[in-house]
């Protein structure tokens, strides 16, 4: 999630000026369109928190705030557990662990590095990524390639396991397989 989502989250103060900054340019240079996005998981976990939809500067400066107030009184663990456990993942599952029992049919611990970049590449944009769906299959395989690729840049992964990740498929869960 963090290579994926806010590769910056260890050194941060719960908002990224370079991330805001880059997300403003690329607004302002695709007519008001950003190619993605500026907020950080802890604002992300912040707004997951507040449930707050409405899309101002007021919200946004407000979030802000908030994402470095909880970053004085949380851990970067803490945050990021939370985020794990509240996280949009697709198909009403609402977290890692649900997301992992739903389309794997395993415990979040249990995952391997494929599954978890597939997860990690949904809540992007979870209709898009849909992985029940064959469109939206095809398109989380592709999102967890760049999610793959962008862990290994960051030295997350070796070469030897990010070649035989590329090589891997995840196991999804069978349709009929109940969730235990």
């Amino acid at each position: 999630f963090m290579a994926i989502e806010d590769e910056r989250f260890e050194e941060h103060v719960g908002i990224d000026p370079k991330r805001i900054a880059s997300a403003v340019l690329s607004a302002l240079s695709n007519n008001g369109n950003a190619t993605h996005g500026g907020s950080t998981i802890t604002q992300q976990t912040v707004k997951l928190v507040s449930g707050a939809q409405d899309i101002s500067i007021q919200r946004k400066v407000q979030e802000w705030y908030n994402a470095m107030r909880l970053e004085q009184q949380r851990s970067k663990d803490e945050i990021m557990e939370l985020y794990i456990n509240l996280v949009p993942m697709g198909n009403s599952y609402v977290g890692l662990q649900s997301a992992a029992k739903g389309y794997f049919n395993k415990d979040a611990s249990e995952l391997n590095l494929v599954e978890s970049a597939l997860l990690a590449s949904i809540p992007n944009r979870p209709s898009s990524y849909n992985p029940r769906t064959e469109s939206g299959r095809r398109n989380a395989l592709r999102r967890m390639r760049i999610v793959l690729s962008k862990m290994h840049e960051l030295g997350m992964i070796e070469t030897a396991e990010y070649e035989e990740a590329l090589n891997s498929e995840p196991q999804f869960r069978k349709a009929d397989e109940l969730i235990t």
